[in-house]
């Protein structure tokens, strides 16, 4: 078996972040991100810093707004207030990121 050789994992993070244009170091932020329906509160002032190479899930009980973040974070729904960045792009700008992110938001069984 050959063995790998090359620089450390975390140079090669540090390689990955400049390629994607994050400069902090985080993936995905988020400051006081809150979307409203009606007069219904579904995410309410969510600050969000989830470092770049980080696998990231959402758990909670039902109604406590993890589909509507990633939904907000994906560019299907507008944040009713709050700003946001994916890799280094603005929430506003989803079609700068799509591309190199995947999302499961959920699955329906029969």
């Amino acid at each position: 078996m050959k063995r790998r050789t090359g620089r450390p994992a975390a140079d090669r993070s540090v390689r990955i972040d400049k390629v994607i244009g994050v400069n902090d170091g985080l993936a995905v932020t988020t400051r006081t991100l809150t979307k409203r329906f009606g007069q219904q509160v579904a995410v309410s002032g969510i600050d969000l810093g989830i470092p770049t190479g980080t696998v990231c899930g959402f758990v909670g009980p039902n109604g406590a707004g993890k589909t509507t973040t990633i939904r907000m974070l994906l560019g299907l729904i507008r944040p009713t207030s709050g700003t946001g960045t994916v890799l280094g792009h603005p929430l506003t700008d989803p079609a700068a990121y799509l591309g190199s992110v995947g999302a499961l938001i959920e699955v329906t069984c029969v």
